[in-house]
């Protein structure tokens, strides 16, 4: 399967989606209701840390289709979407799913490799405060 997803840490303050090879809308479907079931086996919130270093290939329409499919919140638990490794055109696209009506809700932040991903989720990640939820 071309898309993983499963917690990237035994604390499950992120979950790691890694991408490996092409993808379709019906594996990114496949990968929304694992998301949703680790979410909902979350008592805290965590980040979304999408690894997509090992492709570069997209589905049509990404806007369009994020717009359309993923404009309400679906995971409660969620703080922010962290992306590691996309190249430049990918990146210009991310950036414009925020501004999208709907969208708002969505922190993006870019890195170049997953470490440094989980090290800014850990940064983020205060253990002597209450979990406030997503």
């Amino acid at each position: 399967m071309p898309v993983r997803v499963n917690w990237a840490n035994p604390e499950q303050t992120a979950i790691l989606i890694t991408i490996t090879d092409r993808w379709t809308w019906r594996v990114i479907e496949t990968l929304v209701v694992g998301l949703q079931t680790l979410d909902s086996t979350a008592a805290h919130s965590y980040d979304l840390i999408i690894d997509g270093s090992q492709t570069t290939l997209w589905e049509p329409d990404l806007l369009e289709h994020a717009r359309a499919n993923y404009s309400e919140i679906m995971l409660k638990h969620r703080r922010m979407i962290l992306f590691v490794g996309v190249d430049e055109f990918t990146r210009v696209l991310i950036e414009a799913v925020p501004t999208l009506p709907g969208m708002s809700h969505l922190k993006v932040v870019f890195f170049d490799t997953v470490s440094e991903a989980l090290a800014y989720s850990a940064s983020m990640t205060d253990s002597t405060k209450p979990d406030e939820g997503g």
